[in-house]
């Protein structure tokens, strides 16, 4: 059985270039995440209040 040593070098690149694609989008998710419940939290207020009130 031969191993293809190009084939794995290019799997691995696409494995790394996808963690590092997910780690930004997750860091960019925890800074939005902040601003989401607190928009969350004043339209629940909101949306509780008496009509007319």
């Amino acid at each position: 059985m031969t191993i293809n040593t190009d084939f794995l070098l290019r799997c691995i690149g696409t494995l790394e270039a996808a963690h590092d694609c997910g780690e930004h989008f997750a860091e960019a998710t925890l800074k939005l995440l902040t601003d989401f419940i607190a928009d969350a939290r004043e339209l629940a207020e909101v949306i509780a209040e008496p009509v007319g009130g």
